[in-house]
């Protein structure tokens, strides 16, 4: 799913979302003092892709009815199931001995066993589609290396674990001081949180950015240790492979 302005084709805002993260990740780049022309491997681009991506993910996944309604549609529909099943059983036995049950008998002048035959076949397969269903659908994510978020602000976590990898990478770095909290991380959380809010397709990534004064700092510090660990990781791997010497230099502080 991308955002999209009333009107605009599927074409159009595909571009508008590679044009939102070139220019959200040149400016980030310069929070986190990325050298001019440093950006290869694990860019900031890369990153806000995948931040996007949640965020969208997260926000189909919330207008989706709880996964405890289709398990309760289920059931109800298995219960109606069995009902019509003892019905379609008395009705078919009155067709033919009309006398065994006067009710049934009566019955058949309304509703006829091919016409519960129908429904009930009706009911299988819905039966049969809603138990893939509660399988599948959304929960919760597994952490898969990256850091607990907050649920106030969906995937802020990802994206300030993202940052900081991208930033370490490709020479640069943010900043966070957990007792004044001040730091380049916040100002560009600031920042982004601004632009978002001041580009009509995008005011909907507002609410998971957290407000001035409001940011979880402690998150921000988890999230960012965590990134300075993968980052570390992606240079032993990059440095096994003869990769990018001058990747060197991001670890040099």
């Amino acid at each position: 799913m991308l955002y999209r302005k009333p009107g605009e084709t599927w074409e159009e805002a595909e571009i508008a979302r590679d044009r939102f993260i070139a220019d959200v990740s040149r400016r980030l780049a310069g929070f986190a003092k990325v050298p001019s022309g440093f950006f290869e491997g694990e860019s900031l681009a890369l990153w806000l892709s995948d931040w996007l991506y949640l965020c969208q993910t997260e926000e189909s996944a919330n207008a989706l009815p709880k996964r405890s309604t289709f398990v309760e549609i289920r059931h109800t529909a298995s219960t109606l199931h069995q009902q019509l099943a003892d019905l379609h059983r008395c009705l078919t036995a009155a067709e033919v001995d009309p006398s065994a049950d006067v009710v049934a008998s009566e019955v058949l002048g309304y509703l006829r066993p091919p016409e519960l035959a129908s429904v009930l076949e009706t009911l299988r397969a819905l039966d049969c589609a809603l138990g893939p269903v509660t399988d599948i659908f959304p929960g919760p994510r597994p952490r898969s290396g990256r850091p607990e978020g907050d649920k106030r602000y969906p995937n802020i976590q990802v994206l300030v674990y993202g940052l900081e990898i991208a930033a370490r990478v490709n020479g640069g770095k943010f900043t966070l001081n957990k007792r004044d909290r001040k730091g380049t991380l916040i100002e560009a959380v600031d920042w982004l949180r601004g632009y978002c809010e001041g580009v009509p397709e995008w005011q909907v990534l507002t609410a998971t950015l957290p407000p001035t004064n409001k940011h979880p700092v402690s998150i921000y510090e988890r999230a960012l240790q965590e990134g300075r660990k993968e980052a570390r990781l992606l240079r032993k791997i990059r440095q096994n492979a003869g990769y990018h010497p001058k990747i060197e230099m991001v670890f040099s502080g």
